[in-house]
This record gives C-alpha cells, structure tokens and sequence, in this order.
C-alpha cells in the first residue's frame, strides 16, 4: 500500500474529573493522532501517553518528534 499523505492531530481533551498521582494533578488529557492517507482510504493511530516525560521517558511529544523526524519519511 502506498502511502500518498499523513497527518499529524494534536488533541487536549479535558477530563470529567480530575486524575490526580503523586506526579501531579491532571484535568485534561493529550494525545496524538496520526491520519493516514491512500488513494480513497483513510486511516488512523494514535499514540495515547501523557503530554509530558513524568514518571516514564514516553511522552506525547516524543511520539510526535519521532513519527515527523524518522516514521513518517520512511513512508
């Protein structure tokens, strides 16, 4: 399949209630979508860390900088 486009979504979703760890309080929530073109077809991911590197090296962020800089191209 050949991929003719990507795209990359940013998303800040407020949560009904609070999420709140010894890390910090969270009222909201940040994910990544990635939106796939092919021909008619569309598809989607998404990548579903915290916005921030917290108590694990994953964050939002690194998934948008290693999908632009490195993934996407390949395709």
């Amino acid at each position: 399949m050949k991929i003719d486009a990507a795209e990359l979504i940013w998303l800040k979703i407020p949560l009904k209630h609070h999420f709140e760890t010894s890390w910090g309080r969270y009222d909201s929530t940040e994910h990544l979508l990635v939106k796939l073109f092919s021909g008619n077809l569309v598809g989607y991911g998404e990548c579903a860390t915290y916005a921030d590197p917290s108590h694990y090296f994953e964050s939002s962020f690194v998934c948008w900088h290693i999908l632009e800089d490195y993934i996407l191209p390949k395709l």
